[in-house]
């Protein structure tokens, strides 16, 4: 409009038009592009549970019978997993255990913590 306005040349107005709204468009891509890499995709990986120590929710019985559950904070949640052991004895609710390894995926193995 204000190529026309000062020079009421229709090819130059349309020239003008064509390439201020491609800037504009582009402008708009490299804005919504850099606001996508703000986001987290939030996936859980269990692998990242490895090594770290966990309390027994539901108790954990002996030889990866059958699963028990344990509670963790991992990934800056508080989550709660299926686990099994290859201990002889069966994991009691409250105890402490560590995370090390997983079975199936998401299952994680769990060994009992020596308190010394």
């Amino acid at each position: 409009l204000a190529v026309w306005e000062n020079t009421r040349n229709p090819t130059g107005s349309i020239v003008s038009a064509l390439l201020a709204g491609s800037a504009a468009l582009v402008f708009a891509a490299l804005v919504v592009k850099w606001a996508l890499t703000l986001q987290e995709a939030g996936n859980m990986d269990p692998r990242n549970a490895i090594a770290r120590l966990a309390t027994v929710y539901i108790p954990v019985p002996p030889k990866r019978s059958i699963t028990g559950r344990v509670t963790l904070m991992f990934q800056e949640r508080f989550v709660e997993m299926d686990a099994v052991t290859d201990n002889e004895e069966t994991l009691k609710t409250g105890e402490t255990v560590q995370v090390v390894g997983l079975q199936g995926g998401a299952t994680l193995v769990v060994k009992p913590v020596r308190k010394e």
